[in-house]
């Protein structure tokens, strides 16, 4: 199977103010576990890179403008990558880089070709305890370096994937993703903070995500009732 590895640098977190600054793609044989094909690069933006983004990335402003690509030439090769691949992968890749590659489509008038996106965030193996990409890796036994640079957090993901069984991965991916809300008090919340749970005051609920296959699994493992809701996740993270 041919994936595509995607990865990121922005400007800043909101899909519509922010601008992509730099993109790592690489095209991954999971048959033959090597690289095909890898490119990564700055793009230009009207978007000024800011001192904190800086210090997150390495990425300066003058790096941008010297070397940045064409906005619209940088999304055509993205295009042109995805073209060749059954599935995208990458970490939080749904959460974050799915959806500013959507909004950058919206912009130019153009679209994101559907495929199979894969997070190592959500579908990896129960045994890999969802964490940022770097500590993922480092439980994993891998030295992920320069995090925060497309193109090496994009090898780090495929690194990762290869500490496991691909079909599994594979599997869980096309799993629906779930929210589910702990059933418990004030008195009792520390149970489902120890459980990753997460308390959204809008919604008045302690809550995560988990695929549809771990639901029974939860269910009678925690120490209190554990009910799907019929909430999107996004809504959950925005509001």
């Amino acid at each position: 199977m041919i994936i595509c590895a995607l990865d990121f640098e922005t400007s800043g977190l909101s899909f519509e103010k922010d601008r992509v600054i730099e993109v790592g793609l690489i095209l991954f044989s999971t048959g033959l576990n090597r690289v095909v094909e890898s490119h990564g690069f700055l793009v230009k933006s009207e978007v000024p890179v800011s001192k904190e983004v800086t210090v997150l990335t390495g990425i300066t402003q003058s790096m941008v403008d010297k070397f940045g690509y064409d906005p619209d030439n940088s999304f055509e090769t993205i295009l042109e990558m995805f073209s060749e691949a059954e599935a995208i992968i990458g970490h939080n890749v749904v959460r974050f880089d799915k959806k500013m590659l959507e909004s950058w489509a919206a912009r130019i008038d153009k679209t994101v070709p559907e495929k199979l996106w894969i997070d190592t965030y959500t579908d990896m193996p129960l045994s890999a305890e969802p964490k940022s990409l770097k500590y993922m890796a480092c439980d994993a036994g891998i030295l992920a370096l320069n995090s925060h640079g497309a193109l090496a957090d994009c090898e780090t993901v495929l690194y990762l994937i290869q500490k496991f069984d691909f079909s599994e991965i594979l599997s869980r991916a096309k799993e629906p993703t779930l929210v589910i809300k702990a059933e418990v008090t004030f008195d009792t919340n520390k149970l489902a903070k120890a459980r990753k749970y997460r308390w959204n005051p809008n919604f008045r609920m302690w809550w995560k995500t988990i695929k549809s296959a771990d639901l029974k699994q939860e269910q009678d493992s925690a120490p209190f009732n554990v009910s799907v809701v019929d909430v999107s996740p996004d809504d959950l993270w925005t509001s």
